[in-house]
């Protein structure tokens, strides 16, 4: 995936390449130490297999699985592919209920 860095994103971008699941960042944007999106949060409510889930996600979003079977939907919000606009509605024209994690 993309680098996610806000501050490359506001002059164009940043060519650098990042693994979504361990940081939104490029290494190179990591050790300039440019700002991250908050990483944004949702439970999944019922039982739907993590494949069932994960179909229905953009490439900045991915699942998480508990032990005690808990499954959570994790990501970072890009060009419109947000948790609230577009991962939450997308799940739920599959049936999925998901409801945003937030710390309050």
């Amino acid at each position: 995936m993309h680098c996610l860095c806000e501050t490359s994103a506001k002059r164009g971008g940043c060519d650098g390449e990042a693994d979504i699941r361990l940081s939104p960042l490029c290494l190179e944007c990591e050790e300039r130490g440019c700002k991250a999106p908050p990483l944004r949060i949702a439970q999944i409510h019922g039982r739907p297999s993590v494949a069932t889930v994960q179909d229905y996600l953009p490439s900045n979003y991915y699942v998480r699985q508990r032990l005690d079977g808990t499954i959570f939907v994790e990501g970072y919000d890009d060009h419109g592919w947000t948790l609230d606009g577009y991962v939450i509605p997308r799940l739920g024209s599959g049936l999925i209920a998901a409801r945003e994690v937030t710390g309050a």
